[in-house]
């Protein structure tokens, strides 16, 4: 069997936040070096922590435009641009939304997540979220598995978040489990507040 690479076509390669930040640090370190070299200051000891202090906080100012950016990117997404999202890129929006809306949020896990996108807190207690960013209808499946997260992750609030509508079954399973469902239009409304 013949790789992709056999054939002379390549994947394209995402470049990761570590990657641009690492790039960020030692090309503010090149720059500081030259800048201290041009003026032909001795490198002392001194010299050299200053000089890393500050390649450490053009990368940690850069890390926070970077998040900054993203972040408001998302919450100015549409309906449409949600559609083309893909499931972490949903996910990362609704934590923006949700920290905005005064939420302490972690992301879990691609695997292994126990039936729950995020986990969340804003000083009442614990809320699980399942996000769904499907093409079709969101069944039962998605109720149950945020149940069985609320119960591992023992939080007290159970929602399921989608681009898109609810089965019939699923309403009336997440009626009956006090599940909370927030559809296409209860979506386009949360992310306006």
């Amino acid at each position: 069997m013949h790789s992709i690479y056999s054939y002379g076509i390549r994947k394209k390669r995402k470049i990761r936040k570590k990657d641009l930040l690492t790039l960020v640090f030692f090309f503010s370190l090149f720059i500081i070096f030259q800048l201290v070299s041009a003026a032909k200051v001795q490198l002392t000891e001194t010299v050299m922590v200053e000089i890393l202090i500050i390649s450490c906080l053009i990368t940690a100012i850069t890390f926070l435009l970077f998040r900054y950016f993203k972040r408001k990117a998302y919450l100015n997404s549409t309906a449409a641009k949600v559609d083309k999202m893909d499931g972490k890129k949903f996910e990362e929006y609704l934590k923006a939304i949700y920290e905005r809306n005064g939420y302490i949020v972690k992301l879990t896990p691609d695997t292994g997540d126990y039936g729950a996108d995020l986990v969340m807190d804003n000083g009442k207690g614990k809320t699980v979220v399942q996000a769904k960013r499907y093409k079709g209808t969101v069944g039962v499946h998605a109720v149950q598995e945020v149940l069985a997260a609320k119960e591992y992750y023992q939080a007290k609030k159970a929602i399921v978040v989608t681009n898109n509508y609810f089965t019939a079954n699923a309403k009336q399973l997440a009626n009956k489990a006090g599940v909370t469902l927030i559809d296409r239009s209860g979506l386009s409304v949360f992310n306006d507040k």
